[in-house]
């Protein structure tokens, strides 16, 4: 009893320790930050997705009265093709809260340009079937865009 007990502790504290590292994916971008925001946007509307928004971060804090978090901009991106085949299939509805896809780009202390994103092709791996089929698309397209301006 007392080793299941062990076992089953260690590996809740592994998944609590784990797991962030895991879902979200970060990388540093060998273009500036502007370019890099420019560069994704084009990227994937070039490559028949929709980019409905930009989100300025930074701006909105300073608006808003906060101090300066430094430079955040956060793409949303919707390829329409895998949005309807998930949303076309009743069972599968449930993942619309995840949509659209969003990137994140921001600059951090050291002055590198960071890219994170949503690791989706893990977290499709949770969900099996559709889900996981169209989602394990979408992160092989994400990839390859944002593997091309990568340190």
């Amino acid at each position: 009893m007392f080793l299941f007990l062990f076992g089953a502790i260690f590996m809740a504290l592994l998944v609590w320790v784990v797991m962030p590292k895991i879902m979200v994916t970060k990388h540093i971008s060998k273009l500036s930050f502007d370019e890099t925001v420019e560069y994704l946007s084009q990227e994937f509307t070039q490559n028949r997705w929709q980019v409905p928004k930009v989100y300025d971060i930074q701006n909105s804090l300073v608006t808003a009265g906060h101090s300066e978090a430094g430079k955040v901009k956060i793409i949303s991106m919707c390829h329409p093709d895998y949005a309807n085949e998930i949303l076309s299939d009743e069972s599968s509805k449930f993942v619309s809260a995840m949509m659209p896809c969003r990137i994140s780009i921001y600059e951090n202390a050291n002055g590198d340009v960071c890219i994170a994103q949503m690791n989706v092709s893990m977290m499709s791996k949770m969900f099996g079937g559709l889900i996981q089929s169209v989602m394990t698309d979408v992160a092989k397209e994400e990839r390859i865009i944002v593997q091309k301006i990568l340190k």
